[in-house]
C-alpha cells in the first residue's frame, strides 16, 4: 500500500491511492491528530439485542525517522486500541 503524507503549515494530509484523504492538525512536534465520530455495537449476550453506541474517536500520527506510527483511540484517550507502523520504502523526493 502506498500512502502519501502531505504537510502544509500545521496540517498533515493522509492521502490514499483511491483518492481519499484525511486531514490531521498538528498537536506537537512531529505529531498530528484527527478527531471524528464513530460507533461500536453493544450486544446483550442474554437477549441477543444489539445497541449502537456513538462515540468520539481519534487517530494520532507520529512521524519517525523511517516512516510513521498511526494510533487509534476510542472514547477517552488513555491508551490506543490499536496502532499501525508504516516504514518508508525507496528514496524520498
Amino acid at each position: 500500500m502506498t500512502i502519501d503524507l502531505d504537510i502544509q503549515d500545521d496540517k498533515l494530509f493522509f492521502n490514499l491511492p483511491d483518492g481519499t484523504s484525511n486531514e490531521f492538525a498538528k498537536v506537537g512536534p512531529n505529531t498530528y491528530k484527527r478527531s471524528y465520530m464513530g460507533y461500536y455495537i453493544n450486544v446483550d449476550t442474554s437477549s441477543g439485542e444489539e445497541t449502537r453506541v456513538d462515540e468520539e474517536q481519534h487517530s494520532v500520527i507520529t512521524l519517525t525517522e523511517d516512516g510513521f506510527i498511526c494510533e487509534y483511540y476510542q472514547g477517552n484517550e488513555g491508551s490506543p486500541c490499536c496502532f499501525h507502523t508504516y516504514t518508508r520504502v525507496g528514496e524520498t523526493p
